[in-house]
């Protein structure tokens, strides 16, 4: 049952993917791709991820005159001084701790000023990690600590205006892993008071935190950086949008 509940999963992804134009078939430019890519006659359609520079090389003698529709790259002068066509620079802007309890001393932190500057940089667009950083982490385990990363543009004077900020709203019984639920609320108590305070752009995601809150419901962790992720990329859309 299980088996053919993911095969069917499988066939309704792949599916979107050939058929959906909204979906941009995207590759990771290594050396096993290369191959696979050069007879591609759909080449130009799709988003290359481009990082490694081993593999710059391969990448220019697969798209010549013909590039990809976004290519992906580090902001590298490098990538910058050979690679054409319509660039997104992709970085991780997610400074991860290596527990959550020691976000409690790094509280509030620049995130990220590419929303700003990517046009006059010669890009076409800019790309993060949101809250996750870009370690690909399979194992779940159950923190000492929660914490919660909300993202917000600081209000300032001069160069500081509309950059964005992170804050690390952080559980304060963290001495066990006992409770999950009552440390999700010290730290959502936290983030209501603090977001409400500072005024904070009210999104889907962030609505959600709200809700918790006034529920007196926990989420689970998944769901928990599910809202963080919504809020960060409903932020930035309305900003771009209102461009």
């Amino acid at each position: 049952s299980e088996m053919r509940e993911e095969s069917k999963i499988v066939k309704e992804i792949s599916d979107l993917l050939e058929k959906n134009d909204n979906i941009v078939k995207a590759y990771i430019m290594d050396s096993g791709i290369s191959a696979q890519l050069e007879n591609d006659e759909n080449k130009s359609k799709y988003l290359i991820i481009n990082t490694d520079r081993d593999c710059l090389d391969d990448f220019l003698e697969i798209y010549g005159d013909d590039q990809p529709r976004f290519t992906l790259i580090p902001d590298d002068r490098v990538f910058k001084r050979f690679v054409s066509g319509h660039k997104i620079v992709l970085e991780d802007k997610f400074k991860k701790r290596l527990r959550n309890i020691d976000y409690v001393n790094h509280e509030d932190e620049f995130f990220s000023d590419w929303h700003l500057y990517f046009k006059s940089e010669k890009f076409d667009g800019f790309s993060d990690y949101s809250i996750v950083g870009e370690e690909f982490n399979e194992a779940g385990f159950a923190p000492v600590a929660i914490a919660i990363h909300i993202i917000y543009f600081n209000k300032a004077e001069g160069r500081e205006n509309n950059i964005l900020r992170i804050h690390h709203f952080v559980s304060d019984s963290n001495y066990g892993t006992k409770d999950p639920a009552g440390k999700f609320g010290e730290a959502l108590e936290k983030l209501v008071s603090w977001c409400e305070e500072n005024k904070v752009d009210k999104t889907l995601g962030l609505q959600g935190f709200y809700d918790c809150y006034f529920e007196g419901r926990y989420p689970g962790l998944g769901t928990i950086k599910k809202y963080s992720i919504m809020h960060h990329l409903e932020l930035l859309s309305n900003f771009l949008g209102g461009e």
